[in-house]
């Protein structure tokens, strides 16, 4: 192809100005003369287009196949990453149905009869109990300052063991002066540690991986927690919601997250232990979104995990329930949310914040916060004489100081 009469820059400016304008080719012929002060005829400019249009696309046809590979390289990259995630995904999925299959295949399921509720007395009020249950963290594994291990999964099931004996005391005790009727069990979150949540700093705090978590969670939950509370013969409302620490590896979703995370499937399969052990006082309300709620006496119940709240502060508590509140359409009582590990009430009862199960370690310490080992038992009365029904609390200490 003879360009001795043009320059690559004459050519390519032929080339643009057709392509990219309307203008006649006499009209282009004036620019282009104007602008190389030369003075071509618009017939020749128009003849050097027909017959080097494509020039440049043979030019960089190497360029053009160099981006090819690269691009391809990149893409197929990209499909091995995602092939990588679905496939760790379903490894873990594996995984983690095996570890059901061994926490049911371990629990005895005995048929239980489950006593019949003790008559009313017309003459006491009735009282419904709350239990806060959240940040069990089960698979954490904390050190004290001598390198002592004092929180495992060990010592996590002794916790639950003691936070259900005290609530079936508390049962006992005040069915002398009121007629108690219903346990709710606020579960809140947080139900184990997920040892690939952030990676190496995750797998360093735990005690094993997640999938044998998951298993010692429904073992403990059910052996340890529901099945003595429901022996009592209290009608049990379960009201469930996941938690960050839920999830399924590292990632996080706002789809569904309450179905999406391990929480779902732990809650699932306490739901079945509890119908196949005959336990038919216990209900599971497990909500598929990250808020869930219920009913007491007239009043609503509205629960969370929390880590969408950025921090305690009364204002910051107080919009965020008022948007539950438009979103579930009712007035909203009384309001609680874990994950924070700080106990703090405000109001009469009307804002909770719950401790955990596990109480302080490196990352609260790290981080300034005050964590406890404390869960609370809220205490709610029907009554037409005061604005709610909530009557007290009572705070469930669950660490010992071992001397």
């Amino acid at each position: 192809m003879d360009l001795s009469q043009y320059s690559e820059e004459q050519l390519a400016y032929i080339i643009k100005t057709k392509d990219e304008t309307n203008l006649s080719w006499t009209e282009i012929a004036e620019k282009y003369n104007k602008k190389f002060k030369e003075n071509k005829y618009c017939e020749s400019l128009r003849k050097c287009y027909h017959r080097n249009k494509h020039y440049f696309d043979q030019k960089d046809a190497p360029i053009k196949t160099l981006k090819q590979i690269q691009q391809t390289k990149k893409n197929s990259s990209n499909v091995a990453k995602e092939n990588k995630i679905i496939i760790d995904h379903l490894l873990s999925q594996d995984s983690i149905i095996e570890a059901i299959q061994n926490a049911v295949k371990e629990i005895s399921l005995t048929k239980y009869k489950i006593p019949k509720p003790i008559s009313k007395d017309n003459k006491k009020e009735k009282m419904t109990l709350e239990a806060l249950l959240s940040d069990i963290h089960f698979g954490k594994l904390v050190k004290n300052e001598q390198g002592k291990i004092v929180i495992n999964s060990e010592e996590i099931r002794v916790r639950l063991k003691k936070m259900s004996d005290q609530i079936i005391k508390e049962i006992q005790r005040n069915k002398e002066h009121f007629n108690v009727e219903r346990l709710i069990v606020s579960c809140l979150g947080d139900l184990i540690e997920n040892s690939s949540m952030h990676n190496i700093e995750s797998l360093k705090g735990c005690e094993f991986g997640t999938s044998r978590q998951v298993f010692e969670c429904i073992q403990s939950l059910y052996s340890d927690f529901f099945l003595p509370l429901a022996l009592t013969g209290i009608k049990i409302d379960v009201i469930a919601i996941t938690g960050n620490h839920d999830r399924n590896g590292d990632s996080q979703t706002y789809v569904n997250r309450g179905e999406d995370n391990l929480s779902f499937i732990i809650f699932k399969t306490l739901q079945l232990l509890c119908k196949n052990s005959n336990l038919t006082n216990m209900d599971f309300n497990i909500s598929i979104k990250i808020y869930n709620h219920t009913k007491v006496y007239g009043n609503t119940i509205l629960l969370e995990h929390g880590d969408e709240i950025r921090s305690l502060d009364r204002n910051v508590l107080t919009t965020m329930m008022n948007k539950r509140q438009s979103q579930i359409n009712q007035i909203v009582h009384f309001y609680r949310i874990g994950h924070f590990h700080e106990p703090i009430i405000l109001g009469q009862g009307k804002i909770m914040v719950n401790g955990s199960i596990t109480g302080s370690d490196g990352y609260s310490d790290g981080k300034g916060y005050s964590s406890e080992a404390l869960q609370f038992l809220n205490y709610y009365v029907e009554t037409n004489k005061r604005k709610t029904c909530y009557f007290k609390n009572f705070p469930i200490y669950l660490e010992e100081i071992k001397k």
